[in-house]
């Protein structure tokens, strides 16, 4: 089978889906192809916290009643050390910028019904995929079933993550790469329990970090600072909620309520950057160019921000014939993750018991935590960074 089309969009996640929709929405054609099944990725689990930009956006593309069905509004988080809990009112230090509770596979269910609504092209167990002549006149072919598929287009967008064939297809000695491991990792459980609290609750202990946060109000997930080496076989229930129990106590009536856990498993800290987000008519969106460790959650908002961008090149190349924007993808893209990656990597190091670290450092830990908490102007800063800093500061930057 052959076929044309003017965008196609490896990789049926958030990023690749809000992105079909946004062209579909100025009459710009796409087909989207996904190694995995339907089934599997309307029931992928991931992080749900989206900030302020990212709300604005699903808002502005005609989302908002979704986002009113399944969003819930944090204006702040809890944080506990020295057994003492601090609420930071996010709202409020940013004049009105928030986050929200916007479970990540909600996302992927809105927008891939919206677009099977609308008889949409997107292909599921796609295997084999090739992209040749990305340079000039795209060619890319793949397999479903054993059946040969040949897509001709005039842009290919890699939304297909870290693995995927996207940032590979680009010769490795293009590529400027630079990655971080942290020697930690996290241990994750969903457990079915009662909400602990409306807001987030991360906790900074001498015994490692713990983060609460909720998947409704039934069902929440949790998570501890571990060894790097760590396996789910030494993290039996009763060892978990015990350390769930003593990083988050506080003087506070936030409480654990022990529930069943139905599912561990272990979330690896790393950064990674792809410097080289476009070649030739090949472009780089979310985890296919770059990582962030978890901690501030901003690996889906960084991947709309470059969702936004991409969408309004490629809407002034077919509309005005202009390539500008284009051309200036790459750098404003990386202008933005990198903010998004210094902050994840503070709010690292501020949460995470130092691996290897003397009282020294513990101290200074604890006193970077104690002046976030009592500097209006340090808890401003994380507040911004927190809820995602607002577009137009890029703009002169």
């Amino acid at each position: 089978m052959k076929t044309k089309t003017q965008v196609c969009i490896i990789g049926a996640g958030p990023s690749g889906l809000i992105l079909a929709h946004i062209l579909q929405q100025v009459g710009i054609d796409s087909i989207i192809l996904e190694k995995n099944s339907r089934n599997k990725i309307l029931n992928r689990v991931r992080a749900g916290i989206i900030d302020q930009n990212t709300i604005d956006v699903l808002k502005t593309i005609g989302f908002s009643h979704v986002f009113k069905k399944q969003g819930v509004i944090h204006e702040g988080f809890n944080l506990i050390f020295d057994n003492q809990c601090h609420r930071i009112d996010v709202n409020e230090l940013t004049g009105g910028r928030s986050v929200a509770l916007h479970p990540q596979q909600e996302i992927v269910k809105d927008f891939l019904f919206h677009r099977e609504s609308l008889a949409l092209p997107i292909l599921f167990n796609v295997s084999n995929v090739t992209i040749k002549n990305y340079e000039t006149s795209p060619q890319i072919s793949f397999n479903i079933e054993e059946e040969d598929y040949n897509i001709s287009a005039d842009f290919v967008i890699g939304c297909d993550g870290y693995h995927g064939v996207s940032r590979a297809t680009i010769p490795k000695r293009e590529r400027p790469e630079f990655f971080k491991d942290y020697p930690f990792s996290w241990l994750g459980i969903l457990t079915e329990s009662p909400r602990v609290s409306e807001e987030l609750t991360y906790a900074s202990h001498n015994a490692g970090f713990a983060l609460i946060s909720s998947r409704s109000p039934k069902i929440q997930r949790m998570y501890l600072q571990c060894p790097k080496n760590s396996t789910l076989e030494e993290w039996d229930d009763e060892r978990v909620w015990s350390e769930l129990e003593l990083r988050t106590a506080s003087d506070s009536n936030i409480s654990l309520i022990r529930g069943e856990i139905i599912k561990k498993d272990i979330v690896s800290m790393r950064s990674f950057v792809c410097e080289k987000m476009q070649a030739g008519r090949l472009y780089l969106v979310g985890d296919a160019a770059h990582i962030v460790p978890p901690s501030a959650a901003k690996g889906l908002n960084l991947a709309v921000s470059d969702v936004c961008l991409l969408s309004t090149a490629i809407q002034d190349y077919y509309q005005n014939n202009c390539s500008n924007l284009l051309n200036q993808y790459e750098g404003e893209a990386l202008k933005r993750f990198w903010r998004g990656e210094e902050f994840s990597n503070f709010a690292t190091r501020l949460f995470h018991k130092p691996v290897n670290g003397d009282s020294f450092d513990i101290r200074q830990q604890t006193s970077a935590l104690r002046y976030m908490i009592n500097s209006r102007a340090a808890s401003k800063s994380f507040a911004e960074n927190y809820s995602g800093i607002p577009q137009d500061f890029y703009s002169n930057s």
